[in-house]
C-alpha cells in the first residue's frame, strides 16, 4: 500500500529528526508557538485599552499559547543537552 510506506517513511523521518534534533524539532515550533501567544496577548491588551472590552477568550489562548511554546523551547534545550552528553559519551 504506498500511502501505508508513505506513512511509514515520514514517520521514520520525523524520529529520526527528534532523536539527533531535538532542539530543531521542539524548540522551533516552541519558540513560534510562544511568538503567536504574546503577539496574540500584545493585541488584545492593546484592544483592551483603546476601546475598554476585555476578552477572555483572548486572554486564555495566549496564556495557553505561551505557555505551551515555552515549555517546548525547554524541552527542546534540555533534550539537545541530553542528545549532545550521549553522542560525546558515544564518541569515547
Amino acid at each position: 500500500n504506498p500511502f501505508r510506506h508513505g506513512l511509514a517513511v515520514v514517520t521514520f523521518i520525523l524520529q529520526l529528526v527528534r532523536d539527533r534534533h531535538p532542539l530543531m524539532f521542539f524548540g522551533l515550533p516552541g519558540a513560534v508557538i510562544a511568538a503567536f501567544g504574546i503577539t496574540y496577548g500584545v493585541e488584545g491588551i492593546l484592544l483592551y485599552q483603546s476601546t475598554g472590552a476585555f476578552y477572555p477568550a483572548k486572554a486564555m489562548v495566549s496564556g495557553f499559547a505561551t505557555i505551551v511554546g515555552v515549555l517546548g523551547m525547554f524541552m527542546g534545550f534540555v533534550l539537545n543537552s541530553f542528545a549532545t552528553r550521549i553522542a560525546a559519551m558515544e564518541s569515547r
